[in-house]
């Protein structure tokens, strides 16, 4: 597993540099300048960190397929398409934790250590949809509705997250965003069982894909 894991170092890679060096620039713009692009942008982080990793593993089609046509074993290439999944998530959820807390902003929404679970577990179970879709042929409907509710629910969760982190009017029952809070438990749940559906499905499938030459 870990020669097919090499095939995704430049994925892991760019993606910390760039995701690092575009928070940089957020962080320092939100604390040396009072420019409203860099608040927003500071804001729709935990939108990011939901949606994220799940787009960019959506894209690791061909370096699975490259790995199985050199001979890797689709057990290991599934395993690490889920690892990769993993450390995306934890990279994303780790880089909105730092910016929301750094900034010194009261105009940013502030992500405490009891809402990483929150923004995780939908993350990761969204990764779990694009190893399903991954190997639907583009166009067919199943792959379209998958990857449309997979998005509008990553963008609806996000939103929400950083709406009552932010903004002090909502019900108590909004609050803390935590898995403590049974609103968010439940929202949790609803992402977490169709996430091991699609686990499932997306193994049996690796089980079956056929190398593309």
């Amino acid at each position: 597993m870990t020669r097919v894991l090499c095939l995704f170092r430049d994925l892991i890679l760019y993606t910390v540099l760039i995701l690092g060096g575009f928070t940089l620039v957020i962080l320092a713009g939100i604390r040396m300048t009072d420019i409203s692009l860099f608040i927003t942008y500071g804001n729709v982080m935990s939108v990011f960190c939901v949606v994220f990793p799940a787009v960019l593993i959506s894209n690791a089609w061909p370096a699975v397929n490259l790995a199985m046509s050199f001979g890797a074993r689709r057990g290991d290439c599934f395993w690490s398409l889920e690892l990769v999944g993993f450390l995306l998530t934890a990279f994303f959820v780790a880089d909105n934790l730092l910016l929301t807390n750094l900034s010194d902003s009261p105009e940013v929404a502030r992500i405490g250590l009891e809402t990483v679970p929150v923004l995780a577990i939908p993350a990761f179970a969204l990764v779990q949809a694009m190893l399903f879709m991954i190997r639907i042929p583009k166009g067919r409907v199943t792959r379209n509705v998958i990857w449309g509710v997979s998005w509008f629910m990553g963008w609806a969760l996000g939103v929400a997250i950083e709406s009552v982190c932010l903004f002090e009017e909502f019900p108590p029952f909004f609050r803390p965003v935590a898995l403590t809070t049974p609103l968010w438990a439940i929202l949790c749940l609803v992402f977490a069982v169709p996430g091991v559906v699609l686990a499932v499905l997306a193994w049996r499938n690796m089980k079956k894909v056929v190398v593309q030459l």
